[in-house]
């Protein structure tokens, strides 16, 4: 009983305080020239080092870390939080100085991660609020662990800073996620299909369509591009993806009824890629609505094409072997580079609504764009130019010679069944003519 006592007040491995001590101790300075932050920090992927070196060096690691942070911080007080989650109290005078503190807490922890050849990327999750002396101590704690979890959601920043919007949107955004994996869970409930026509250049007539993914929480359509990253984040895009696949070649079998040379383009997101099953599950798919792969064109984002290039290099092959298009989508939205036109079969390059957006601004634009569709057509590539909305812009896609087009001006993304009804009315006046 004794030593559960002083384990309840003194992390054995750590030798840091646990948040007892926290509740009891913690006082907010008076002193006018420097405030009291709360900085919020955890140990990530503990779990899988644990599995992998064992529990001996894991504590090793944590013990380590543990000291050097006591060592060079001996003027703050750290503490141990629940599981792999710290504390530490620091007076500073300035923000500046808390943010110089969070990267030496940070450059410690990936030191002792790299020392034991532990390869993780984000090591340490860390963020930072000051503490209000009206807050007592279960309130500073609550928002401490509150920022912890957000910094942890912001892997990609070195660190975060404590606000009350942002806390809210996590929470929302824990919410949403809870109400994807349940609708993905029941049928695909809320989610719906548009389309977005594509347009030829020369005859201004539609002879595809792009698939786009549509999900409605509280009655209300989230946008796709707050609601992706979770299914991907999730991997729940695999079953949604498969789903999206579907339905679209569905749908293709209706569309064709009017037009035979109909082409379905469908989103596929690098996490699918990354499912051995996916070129048999499309394989399957085209054979159950009896379609040729040719009805078929699949669209990912240049921006993680390096991410698993074996991988997609195998899928691409298996995809064209039986006549299925690949297109590079959003060229020229990130960090595009004119090799990825040549290391990679694509089909079809859809160049970004934003390079157009940038033609106003240099004559030197326009040339560029016309020698990157060039270039595209030298090596027997088509071209979708996408984001057209004006006149202007049209004409300007012409002169540059893309092949087909995309965009507000001719068509926005359309429920299914006004889709139908466009594509009914277009084909009877084709008939009316002909007869």
């Amino acid at each position: 009983m004794s030593h559960q006592e002083y384990d309840f007040i003194i992390d054995k491995t750590t030798n840091f305080p646990r948040e007892h001590v926290l509740m009891n101790n913690m006082l907010i300075p008076v002193q006018k020239d420097t405030d009291m932050y709360a900085i919020g920090f955890s140990l990530n992927s503990i779990r899988t080092i644990n599995e992998a070196l064992g529990r001996k060096k894991t504590d090793s690691i944590i013990r380590q870390i543990a000291y050097a942070l006591h060592e060079k911080f001996s003027n703050s007080s750290f503490f141990r939080l629940d599981g792999m989650r710290f504390m530490a109290l620091y007076e500073a005078k300035d923000v500046e100085e808390i943010k110089k503190f969070m990267v030496n807490v940070h450059k410690i922890i990936e030191y002792y991660y790299n020392l034991y050849n532990v390869g993780i990327d984000s090591p340490c999750s860390i963020g930072y609020l000051k503490c209000d002396p009206k807050d007592n101590p279960e309130v500073i704690l609550e928002k401490t662990l509150n920022v912890i979890r957000f910094a942890k959601n912001e892997f990609d920043k070195e660190y975060v800073e404590y606000a009350d919007d942002n806390i809210y949107n996590y929470k929302e955004d824990s919410k949403v996620f809870l109400s994807l994996n349940y609708d993905i869970q029941h049928n695909m409930n809320n989610f719906h299909l548009v389309i977005q026509p594509i347009i030829d250049m020369n005859t201004n007539e539609i002879i595809g369509g792009e698939t786009l993914l549509r999900w409605k929480y509280k009655g209300q359509n989230v946008p796709p591009q707050r609601f992706i990253p979770l299914l991907e984040k999730s991997k729940q895009i695999v079953k949604a993806g498969k789903w999206i696949l579907d339905q679209a070649l569905k749908n293709v079998n209706r569309i064709r009824c009017y037009y035979s040379d109909f082409n379905i383009s469908v989103n596929v997101s690098y996490v699918q890629i990354c499912e051995e099953d996916l070129f048999s599950y499309i394989h399957d798919t085209l054979k159950k609505y009896d379609l040729p792969g040719s009805v078929l064109t699949i669209e990912l984002t240049e921006t993680h094409f390096d991410e698993y290039p074996e991988k997609l290099q195998d899928f691409i092959g298996k995809c064209q072997s039986i006549g299925i298009r690949f297109a590079l989508d959003d060229f020229g939205s990130a960090y595009s580079s004119l090799s990825l036109l040549f290391k990679y079969s694509a089909n079809i390059v859809k160049l970004d609504k934003s390079l157009l957006k940038e033609l106003h601004n240099s004559k030197d634009n326009e040339k560029l764009l016309k020698a990157i569709v060039n270039a595209c057509h030298e090596f027997g590539k088509k071209v979708c130019m996408e984001g057209i909305e004006t006149e202007e812009e049209l004409h300007f896609t012409k002169r540059v010679f893309a092949d087909t087009l995309q965009g507000f001006y001719f068509y926005k993304p359309m429920e299914l069944q006004d889709f139908y009804e466009v594509m009914s009315a277009k084909y009877n006046e084709e008939k009316d003519i002909q007869s």
